[in-house]
């Protein structure tokens, strides 16, 4: 049995591989952080924590806003309006998600983790959809 493949977690994602390598590489050093700080080696606070993700989701919409602008030069105006919907539903849920954590971690306000989970769960209902439409 194997894994799955690149190009088929990106076909499933609706991700390229530089979007995948940005999340990876932030959540490696959010992870890093995350240790330190739970370990009470590093006084910071959530916010200032989720900034990595919230940098990598910048750069990730940057570089959605140029692949949607080539695609429509280039005339394929389904396939940009399909790519820029599906990554903006994508952003906004993880985007959404990370703001209720940061909320729940640093006790502002008092959210259950299913209310804070909510847009994850949404996200992975339409990969869900997603990937019964795919072969």
């Amino acid at each position: 049995m194997r894994l799955l493949e690149l190009k088929e977690l990106c076909l499933w994602l609706g991700l390229t591989p530089l979007e995948i390598l940005i999340l990876l590489f932030a959540t490696l050093i959010f992870s890093f952080f995350a240790a330190l700080k739970l370990d009470g080696l590093l006084d910071v606070t959530w916010w200032r924590l989720f900034t990595i993700y919230f940098v990598a989701d910048g750069l990730i919409c940057y570089f959605c806003v140029i692949v949607f602008i080539r695609q429509y030069f280039l005339g394929q105006y389904k396939a940009a309006a399909v790519r820029a919907l599906w990554s903006l539903v994508q952003l906004l849920a993880l985007f959404a998600f990370k703001l209720l954590l940061c909320f729940r971690l640093d006790a502002h306000k008092h959210f259950t983790y299913s209310e804070v989970f909510t847009p994850v769960y949404g996200l992975l209902l339409t990969l869900m959809f997603r990937a019964c439409q795919m072969r």
